[in-house]
């Protein structure tokens, strides 16, 4: 169902054994909440939690979920599994992530907010068909401004392993964000203070923080502050993959990494080779007390 202009404070309660399937091509949005457009969701828990998912933004919580809200102290552990073996007539917004499918058409202020979120679940495909790989440990697509704040990852997270549907579209897998595009010539995510320790597999692009950054619009808009990834990452393709952000699309981006830590690894299966970089791409990040 849709959730549209209310604060939904669940009092810390706990929703056990959440079971949601949908195989359908036509469903857009999966999830406890298929839309929600409120100015908050706070403190809620999923425990137990199954959902099962053919061709939408999926996520435990909410399947899209905007504009300019806040979403707080929310845990899931549930177990996501995407079916699609296509692009289907979706394109690129075929997504999971951990608590919401896709953080959506955010322009103002700091956009959405997601603080004191976390992922200890699973995210897969069905079997070697699915073609899938947008996948976030919170989010799965950003469009626009987000802001992620004291959030934990620790569930492991599978993109498809043999290739991908739509392989110019977007599409990558983050231990808190699988990818971000800019909308109305606005992009900007912030990362503070957030701790990844999955292990994260994918054909490419895949990285420990964010997947793949497609925003466009420089002057240091996208910052990660106080972060530490102590996972794995594995790509089975040549392409990027790295500890902090597997993939940079644009000069422009100009991502800034202050106080941030790599304690994990990194490997790309396709050469045999061992890479390990905080970031894979266009060379225009800045580093600060990183290591």
């Amino acid at each position: 169902g849709s959730f549209v202009g209310k604060k939904a404070d669940g009092s810390n309660a706990v929703i056990s054994n959440l079971t949601v399937k949908d195989g359908s091509t036509s469903q857009y949005c999966v999830g406890l909440f298929g839309l929600y457009r409120g100015p908050l969701m706070a403190n809620l828990t999923l425990k137990n939690a199954v959902i099962e998912s053919g061709y939408g933004r999926t996520g435990s919580f909410v399947g899209t979920a905007g504009v300019a809200a806040t979403f707080r102290n929310l845990t899931s552990d549930a177990k996501i599994t995407m079916t699609a073996t296509s692009a289907g007539d979706k394109g690129g917004w075929i997504c999971a992530g951990g608590l919401f499918g896709t953080s959506f058409n955010a322009t103002d202020g700091t956009g959405n907010l997601f603080e004191n979120c976390v992922f200890t679940g699973t995210i897969g495909c069905k079997d070697s068909t699915t073609k899938m790989e947008t996948f976030g440990g919170i989010v799965g697509i950003s469009e626009g401004i987000a802001t992620f704040r004291n959030c934990i990852v620790t569930g492991d997270i599978s993109g498809a392993t043999t290739g991908v549907a739509d392989a110019n579209g977007t599409h990558g897998v983050g231990g808190i964000l699988g990818a971000a595009r800019w909308t109305a010539s606005k992009a900007a995510i912030v990362m503070e203070n957030c701790y990844v320790s999955s292990t994260l597999k994918g054909y490419q692009r895949v990285g420990g923080f964010l997947g793949a950054l497609y925003s466009t619009p420089g002057n240091n808009a996208n910052k990660f502050t106080d972060c530490q990834f102590d996972g794995m990452v594995i790509s089975n393709d040549g392409d990027a993959k790295a500890a902090f952000l597997g993939y940079q699309q644009s000069n422009d981006a100009k991502p800034t990494f202050t106080n941030c830590l790599n304690t994990g690894v990194a490997s790309c299966r396709s050469n045999g080779s061992l890479k390990m970089g905080l970031v894979s791409g266009n060379p225009t990040a800045t580093f600060t007390n990183c290591y």
